[in-house]
């Protein structure tokens, strides 16, 4: 940044011994526009006198404007937050912290994703005077956040600026994408992973709990690790003697937060160290954090125990590229009782891709028993189970549960659900078509199956690659027993890159009268567009309503008005009629009787009309 014009000889004089010297003749250089504000160059005077020599650095610090971001604005957009499938003029307010006035000043900004597209890339801030602040409103940026983005992720961005004159600055920011609910996945950490479980239907890496057995019990053919960890009959925790943790060779290379590992140390305790180790920690803790080995896969971590019928088993499936990891059968030391039946399934990435190359992985809960309470260093040590996960430092990570605590975007888990672990998927160049949300058609639109019931399933599609899918088609199938499908095809047309499109017409499905309320549905969607297939699985809940009998109360109105019922008194008993259902029950009749010879009811049935799903209705007698 600096030139030097006049500095070949510079002449001191004589310079008396504890005093100082000025050069007669000046050093002249020049300095460049671009120079950063702040910049320290150093000049290196070379010293000679009554034949001796020194060389002298001098730190020059050079001033110059520089610009500090002060805040961004999505214009046009309530809270200031840019959504999925959203495009806005964005603008950024910016100071000069400088000295110097900076001219015609430019900005050029770039994305470092592909989930956020910079439409128009330039920008114009004119003249920035010093400790004045400058946004670009008059001239401002475009970005479009893919459809296919989600919730929570944060994307980087590049802000360059520059003059005429040479000068030329970066700014580093991020912005965050939406707002999470429950139906978006946990996620993201520093890294990018996420965490999606069953409601996260919008979304292409949403899971489907489809058990794996792999222990013998169960018809599988998984290998048995030689774990013994009895537990401790008089407290929580491993014996003395318990081998609780087990390194195996994994079949496949496997990435986990951008570090390739070949080995992998199993736990009784639930969860998957990669690399050797023989940290079985069987009190679980806070994640990320220092408790336990690092890095982690916290399937279902507390203390467990082996008894009769239980294992940790392995199994590579060589032709679909997964490892298993099942915890069999295994003991809550909590109560030295309770079972759980879980597993984590390792992809192999070669097979399974994602943009940082790292595996995606699979957690699935057949018996879900999470009853470990209290927290403390006594018994019971508590804190329930902790699952999600952490990276080789054991700063970085996500906390699915806790002390049975869920974040917001985290669905409570019980029997028979599953969670996916993974960073972003590769954004296609091809077509690449998704579900992206399901909406039940029905005669009482309430958007609910129910017994009985002939509805229209309409099924919303992305299409989250680059290039239009063509002619798309899907058909629907379900083998379940309690449903008919009616027209299981349905037509989309054409759909284009990063966008969403609805059925030109709907599927049709009836549902038997005996189906009992609560069950659930498990469909397939084959999808075909542009020469292209892809095949999903997506499962709905049949409703009906619940009625319970809630609070009571005595109206003896012609008595003594305490809201007893005395001896020899004539009241009206209130019943309050509560559906806890979803859907709404039909009108009904209920009739209230009594073996006690002391009591005379005098009224005995009450009429209520149809009551609403979560609603309720009052029941009054007489006696």
């Amino acid at each position: 940044y600096v030139n030097l014009i006049q500095y070949d000889r510079l002449e001191f004089g004589d310079i008396t011994a504890g005093n100082y010297g000025e050069n007669i003749t000046p050093i002249v250089f020049s300095v460049s526009p671009a120079c950063p504000d702040q910049h320290t160059a150093i000049l290196i005077l070379t010293a000679e006198a009554s034949g001796n020599n020194w060389t002298i650095n001098i730190p020059v610090i050079i001033r110059n404007g520089n610009l500090a971001m002060q805040s961004y604005t999505f214009v046009g957009i309530t809270g200031n937050i840019i959504t999925p499938g959203v495009s806005c003029p964005f603008t950024f307010s910016l100071k000069n912290t400088g000295i110097s006035t900076l001219q015609n000043v430019y900005g050029n900004l770039q994305s470092l994703s592909n989930y956020i597209v910079v439409q128009d890339a330039e920008g114009y801030f004119g003249n920035i005077t010093p400790n004045s602040t400058v946004t670009n409103s008059s001239n401002s940026f475009t970005i479009f956040a893919r459809g296919s983005s989600i919730n929570g992720m944060v994307i980087p961005l590049l802000l360059t600026l520059s003059n005429a004159n040479g000068y030329t600055q970066t700014l580093h920011l991020s912005i965050t994408i939406g707002t999470t609910t429950v139906h978006d996945p946990l996620g993201q950490d520093a890294y990018g992973y996420f965490i999606y479980d069953q409601t996260d239907i919008a979304y292409s890496l949403c899971p489907t709990y489809q058990w794996i057995p792999i222990a013998p019990a169960e018809g599988g053919n998984g290998t048995l690790l030689s774990l013994t960890d009895p537990g401790n009959a008089s407290d929580e925790g491993d014996a003395t003697n318990a081998v609780a943790i087990q390194t195996v060779n994994l079949p496949f290379p496997f990435t986990y937060y951008g570090r390739q590992y070949t080995q992998a140390s199993i736990s009784s305790n639930g969860f998957i160290a990669f690399g050797a180790t023989q940290d079985a920690d069987w009190r679980n803790w806070r994640l990320p954090g220092a408790g336990g080995p690092n890095p982690m896969i916290a399937a279902f971590w507390d203390d467990l125990q082996l008894g009769t019928g239980s294992g940790v088993y392995t199994y590579y499936n060589s032709t679909n590229h997964y490892f298993v990891v099942e915890w069999y059968n295994v003991i809550s030391g909590f109560d030295n009782t309770t079972n759980e039946t879980l597993q984590a399934i390792l992809y192999n990435p070669v097979y399974y891709p994602t943009i940082t190359n790292d595996g995606q992985i699979k957690l699935q809960y057949k018996v879900f028993n999470n009853i470990d309470q209290g927290s403390g260093d006594t018994f019971p040590h508590g804190n329930y189970c902790t699952i999600g996960i952490k990276d080789h430092y054991g700063t970085d990570g996500l906390e699915y549960t806790f002390n049975n605590s869920y974040p917001t975007a985290a669905s409570p888990l019980s029997n028979e659900k599953a969670l996916f672990i993974s960073t972003p998927e590769i954004i296609s160049d091809t077509p690449h078509l998704n579900i992206a949300g399901t909406t039940i058609l029905d005669p009482n639109a309430n958007n609910h199956l129910e017994p009985g019931e002939t509805a229209q399933l309409q099924v919303l599609l992305i299409n989250n690659g680059f290039s239009a899918a063509e002619n798309v088609t899907a058909v629907l199938r379900c083998s379940d027993s309690f449903v008919t499908i009616n027209n299981n095809t349905a037509n989309y047309g054409n759909i284009a890159g990063d966008s969403q499109a609805l059925p030109q017409n709907n599927f049709n499905l009836s549902v038997s009268p005996s189906c009992p309320g609560g069950h659930t549905i498990n469909f397939t969607l084959a999808l075909s567009g542009s020469g292209l297939n892809w095949n999903y699985s997506f499962s709905l809940e049949v409703y009906v309503p619940i009625l319970e009998f809630g609070t009571y109360t005595v109206l003896d109105s012609n008595g003594d008005y305490d809201g007893i019922l005395d001896p020899g008194e004539t009241a009206n008993l209130s019943v309050q009629l509560l559906n806890t259902g979803e859907v709404a029950s039909p009108a009904g009749t209920v009739a209230i009787t009594t073996s006690d010879e002391e009591i005379n009811i005098i009224t005995g049935t009450a009429q209520f009309a149809s009551i609403a799903g979560n609603g309720t209705a009052t029941l009054v007698f007489t006696l």
